[in-house]
């Protein structure tokens, strides 16, 4: 059963799509601090922090009804213009996604989410894919405040940028990127990474802190933070 769910787990990519809201004033401040102390799990990839100051944890096991980790991207790239240009864009949209399932009747569901991931334009002369070192250096470790926003690109739903979306088990959906996205105070802190090989794959993780805001449908907003150790990118997005 651990393999079965591992094959799945790999394959499964969960996008949230979050409708859009509006910033109140009584914005609660993210705490400008390094949360990446030691998790208490002792599971190789997790999660581990506060969501509106109330315990919010993901860890992987393998267990079929624990919160399990894999990595998601819908990343492309396109010739500026096609006719009279060698320019070549590649938009590179992916990061680490956590969703807790229940598997009832042969049936498995979605329960519960959490996403961070980064938004990037890499430009190529000529049609190209990031290599290892270009991704590498999106996630590589320092101090980032470069929050995403709503994009009026149809193809991608923010600009570049760091993109945080959480389900709530009760459904409810938050996003770093909607309403106003004020992240004044907010971070996401690399510490380190590291290559992974999983089931014959080759993937990037990385350790380090977040701490953010995170708004609803009606413009309520928490704040998320915590530490994680997570995988960010399949290396074959590139191939």
């Amino acid at each position: 059963m651990k393999n079965s769910l591992l094959l799945f787990l790999y394959a499964f990519i969960a996008f949230i799509t979050v409708i859009s809201c509006s910033k109140k004033k009584d914005d609660p401040v993210p705490t400008n601090t390094n949360t990446s102390n030691p998790p208490s799990t002792s599971s190789t990839f997790y999660f581990e922090g506060t969501f509106d100051n109330v315990t919010y944890n993901h860890a992987s096991t393998a267990s079929t009804t624990a919160f399990n980790n894999g990595t998601g991207s819908s990343s492309t790239g396109n010739y500026v213009d096609y006719s009279n240009s060698n320019a070549y864009v590649y938009e590179f949209w992916e990061g680490s996604y956590w969703t807790k399932f229940s598997f009832q009747n042969g049936q498995f569901s979605d329960i519960n989410g959490l996403v961070i991931r980064v938004h990037k334009s890499i430009n190529y002369i000529g049609a190209g894919a990031p290599s290892e070192q270009d991704i590498k250096n999106i996630y590589a470790g320092g101090n980032y405040t470069n929050f995403s926003t709503l994009s009026s690109n149809s193809s991608y739903e923010t600009t570049q940028g760091w993109d945080i979306e959480l389900t709530e088990v009760n459904g409810t959906e938050w996003s770093s990127y909607k309403g106003t996205a004020n992240q004044t105070g907010s971070f996401i802190k690399i510490d380190s990474q590291k290559d992974v090989y999983l089931n014959g794959s080759k993937f990037l993780s990385a350790k380090g802190s977040l701490s953010c805001k995170l708004y609803d449908q009606n413009g309520n907003v928490k704040v998320l933070k915590g530490s994680f150790n997570q995988l960010f990118s399949d290396y074959s997005v590139g191939n």
